[in-house]
């Protein structure tokens, strides 16, 4: 058994972007202490064939927490954000796992060796949603200041965060106003040892959440929940190990042939990470020198092709 696993999650529509994610560890990160493993979240039999022959570990999940009475089960896709916390229950056996958005894809080798190095201390390695490019010091921050009211106009502010509202809708107002300058940590790319509290501390905050949400879950919030409100150890890595596209664009770096970061000293990004519509078609890709490229994001657009739009619901 390989002590490190790198996880993933995808069904059927997602299966480009899982082929571009495996092909780009095999292409730029490939290791040999690493093995694969894929939750099955609706592949179909030909895809299943094609990851089984490249040796990955599949596994179809069943829903690992039951649903509140009065709450409808989610759809299968829906699984990707509760599997989480359950990974070494379902992929037994490795010292390391490595979880890796089906919607991300390595262009170097970097940010892999960083998240398993961080693991190995014992700690949640994990990439926090900051960086000077983003353009935002608190992931969705926004201020209200009342000004239709003049009774209140300059006395009260109102502020919030993404952070703030979902510790609001999951769990309840006091942990959201002690977690609202708290920088938002990702559930996209992060890496945790097998024998480490997190995994215990991320289930219990999901099986909270459920409660007050119902159907509607996330993986991040829980996740956040659990690190702060246990003070959990944490290996904050810089945003070039986990590039959140929709926060801003990576630049183009012509001569290198890679995409950098936007500012000096443009470093290379090492897992593009292409949220939410950054994931379709062509986008203008700043160039570094002047001008744009238009360029698909994923790892097959750097070969000439993207995922197609109209992808439907999505599954990591």
């Amino acid at each position: 058994m390989k002590p490190v696993a790198i996880v993933s999650a995808a069904n059927a529509v997602y299966f480009p972007l899982l082929e571009g994610l495996l092909d780009s560890v095999a292409a730029n990160a490939a290791r040999e202490d690493t093995a694969l493993c894929v939750f099955d979240l609706g592949l179909t039999t030909a895809q299943r064939e094609q990851l089984s022959a490249r040796g990955v570990r599949l596994v179809e999940p069943g829903w690992d927490l039951s649903w509140p009475a009065l709450a409808d089960t989610p759809p299968n896709y829906k699984k990707y954000v509760t599997v989480a916390p359950f990974v070494p229950r379902h992929f037994p056996g490795h010292e390391i796992y490595v979880w890796l958005d089906a919607d991300a894809w390595c262009q170097t080798a970097r940010a892999l060796d960083l998240l398993i190095r961080g693991a190995r201390k014992g700690r949640l390695a994990v990439v926090p949603v900051l960086d000077r490019a983003y353009g935002v010091a608190l992931s969705g921050a926004t201020v209200r200041l009342f000004p239709d009211l003049p009774f209140l106009k300059g006395r009260r502010r109102r502020l919030k965060t993404w952070l703030f509202s979902m510790m609001r809708k999951y769990y309840d107002r006091g942990t959201a106003n002690r977690l609202l300058f708290k920088p938002v940590l990702s559930a996209g790319i992060w890496a945790l040892p097998a024998e480490a509290p997190h995994w215990a501390a991320w289930e219990a905050s999901l099986r909270a959440a459920r409660f007050r949400s119902g159907r509607d879950l996330s993986d991040q919030s829980p996740l956040n929940h659990a690190v702060y409100t246990n003070d959990l150890p944490v290996e904050l890595l810089p945003a070039w190990c986990n590039w959140t596209c929709h926060m801003a664009l990576p630049h183009w770096d012509g001569e290198r042939g890679l995409f950098v970061e936007p500012y000096l000293p443009h470093e290379p990004i090492s897992i593009i990470h292409m949220v939410g519509r950054t994931q379709e078609g062509e986008h203008d890709v700043p160039v570094l020198g002047g001008g744009s490229r238009r360029m698909a994001l994923t790892y097959q657009g750097r070969a000439g092709s993207a995922f197609p739009r109209g992808r439907g619901a999505p599954a990591s």
